[in-house]
């Protein structure tokens, strides 16, 4: 989630912690429309992280992909370079041709070609393997060299099967976000004024954190703010009993 509305979720954490203050909770929990707002207000905030959760958990597969083609790219350049050696001492210009590859080489490109170029570099190797010997490269190396290319192979769509689910999520900050200012400002800001009189240090406390809070939030309709760069999430606080 994005610092805007990260910053939106922790000021709505703190005004809900200032809520169950030990002098506060005892003096709206007597109204029960308040108390209800509060209760929704927590359900929200609930369903808001678990939401900005469920849109950053693309970022896990993206970077298990990264991982795994850095493995897999260290891997294939040192089966490559041995081989490539071997082809020049031995005078087999057209090997050594194809196996003049650098580190960026072995990586550039779509994933396709990436992995259809390490297979071959896989494939070579493998038909001269007793040769490679005296250049330190054994089976283990090339077996260890196919299960990195099974390994990028496999992570390497984890990222797009994850897109759906975040924007899913993104459109579903959006809406809380609108339910939580519905809450705030046209139920809360309306209940407290009943208290202005009855229990100014309340009214005064409550008016001064949804100032904090209503500050934080400006700059842009939710929308364009969810879809912004993200950020790091505060868990909020729990709900009292």
């Amino acid at each position: 989630m994005n610092a805007k509305l990260t910053g939106r979720l922790n000021m709505m954490t703190a005004f809900v912690a200032l809520l169950h203050g030990p002098e506060t909770e005892t003096i709206w929990k007597k109204v029960p429309a308040f108390q209800q707002a509060v209760d929704e207000l927590e359900d929200l905030v609930e369903e808001i992280v678990a939401a900005a959760e469920a849109q950053d958990a693309r970022r896990g597969p993206a970077a298990d992909k990264a991982r795994a083609l850095q493995l897999l790219g260290d891997e294939a350049h040192a089966v490559v370079a041995a081989t490539h050696a071997c082809a020049v001492a031995s005078g087999n210009e057209a090997l050594a041709l194809r196996t003049d590859v650098s580190r960026s080489s072995v990586t550039k490109g779509r994933d396709a070609a990436i992995l259809a170029r390490c297979k071959e570099i896989h494939a070579t190797a493998s038909d001269l393997l007793d040769s490679l010997a005296d250049y330190n490269v054994t089976a283990a190396d090339l077996n260890s060299l196919k299960k990195k290319i099974d390994a990028f192979e496999s992570v390497r769509s984890k990222p797009r099967e994850k897109i759906a689910s975040s924007t899913a999520a993104t459109k579903r900050l959006a809406k809380l976000f609108r339910q939580v200012n519905t809450v705030l400002s046209r139920r809360l800001d309306r209940l407290v004024v009943k208290f202005k009189a009855t229990q100014p240090k309340f009214y005064e406390e409550y008016k001064a954190a949804r100032f904090v809070g209503g500050r934080s939030g400006r700059g842009g309709n939710v929308e364009s703010i969810v879809a912004a760069p993200e950020t790091t999430v505060t868990p909020p606080v729990a709900k009292a009993a």
